[in-house]
Formats: C-alpha cells, structure tokens, sequence
C-alpha cells in the first residue's frame, strides 16, 4: 500500500487559565494492492472466507479542535472517508438480494467498501469541577455504511445514527476513584451494522412441512448498546 498525507495544525492562546485553542486539519489517500476483504461462501451458508481485492483506495479529511480555559476542556472531532473499489471484480454474496443465479456479484471501480461508515463526529466537553471532581459528556454521530457484503452498493444502507454518553468521577485517595458512566442517555434504537443471512432456515424432518426459522427478508442488523449505567471503584497501586 501507498499512503500519502499533509496537514497544518496550530494554537492560540499560551495559558489554558485564561484560554487555549489548538487545532488541526489534514488529509490523506491510501492506495492498496490485493487488499484483504471479507467475501460471503456459496457452498457453506452463514460462513466467509477472506481474499484479494485487486485494488482499493482509502482517501479523506480529517478535522479536530480542543479548547481549555481554566477547568473545562472542549473538544470536536471529525472524519470524512471515502473508501472505493478501484478495480472491477466479481464476488460471492448468495445470500445478498441483488446476486445473480449463481450467487455473485459485480463490483466496478468506485463502488464504497461496505461497513464503513463515511463521516463520523465526536464532540463533548470535561469540567474539573474540583480537583477531585469530574463530570462531562460527548455526542457520537455516525454515518450510514453499506451491509456487510454488498459489495457492488444495490441495497439500502444501514442509516446513520447518533448516541450521547456521560461520565463522572470522584478521587477518593490518590489511588481510589469512584466512577460513573452513563451509555446512549437517551435510548436511541440503531444498528452498529448490517449484512445477509440465508433465509431457508432449517429443513422440517416432517415431509411437507415447513422449514424451521424461514424468513422472508435476508438483511440482519446487528442492534446498537441501549440505555446502559455503570458505576464502581478503580483502584491503582
């Protein structure tokens, strides 16, 4: 693989008491030969196998800002990839809507590598409210991605989604901390990602009777954490 990258960064301000403020801005392209990707057996359901992709090329923009004035820091993150194909090839995905009889798939150059979200964001702030006392908080938003071995981009994607989180902690000792630390606050429903599952489930040893977990649509989401609270004692030594 080539990588190529160049950026600028810089700050403002000498004193995070009174206000400091760094930044940076870069881009890069990686360009990949016999890139290693995950592909769908035709003769083995619900099973892979990895092989060659001829070429591929990663490329995008990457973006941050951190701000500290005396106990609260701010900070942004954001990354745009556009991940593509650069060669034509075709793949096993038999299980995937769009194959054709023999279970395969086209893919042409600058078609998206699948389950790789283009832009994801990152924001949140900490504030030391005592020396012993933290609290803060970051939104996530990621964007939507292809399915998992849909290759050739001919299905719907996994939609973009968003989860916000918050955390807490108290120094006990120099060595205790109590901790806090609240997952997706508000219960957002996602999906991390996706791909496709064979849908003739289980053949019935009944003759005649129907197959066992059929299903009638072969995407599959995997569903994303929900509402979840932690707390406890970390102790270092």
């Amino acid at each position: 693989s080539h990588t190529y990258e160049t950026g600028v960064r810089g700050t403002l301000g000498a004193d995070a008491k009174t206000g400091r403020l760094s930044w940076g801005l870069g881009v890069f392209r990686t360009s990949t030969t016999n890139d290693i990707i995950n592909v769908s057996s035709a003769l083995v359901p619900m099973f892979g196998y990895f092989q060659n992709a001829a070429k591929t090329r990663r490329q995008g923009v990457e973006a941050k800002v951190d701000y500290t004035v005396d106990r609260v820091h701010l900070y942004a993150n954001y990354t745009f990839i556009d991940a593509t194909y650069q060669s034509a090839m075709t793949l096993q995905s038999p299980n995937n809507p769009a194959a054709d009889e023999l279970g395969n798939i086209q893919v042409r150059p600058g078609d998206h590598i699948p389950a790789l979200p283009s832009q994801r964001f990152k924001a949140g702030f900490e504030h030391n409210v005592t020396d012993a006392f933290t609290v803060g908080a970051d939104l996530n938003v990621i964007g939507s991605q292809y399915l998992l071995h849909d290759d050739s981009n001919q299905n719907p994607k996994v939609p973009a989604y968003w989860v916000v989180n918050v955390h807490t902690s108290y120094q006990l000792t120099e060595h205790v901390q109590l901790y806090g630390l609240i997952q997706n606050l508000f219960d957002q429903r996602y999906y991390s990602v996706g791909t496709f599952v064979n849908t003739a489930g289980f053949t019935s040893n009944t003759p005649g009777g129907a197959s066992f977990l059929a299903l009638s649509d072969p995407r599959t989401f995997v569903p994303g954490m929900p509402f979840t609270a932690y707390a406890g004692i970390r102790a270092t030594f």
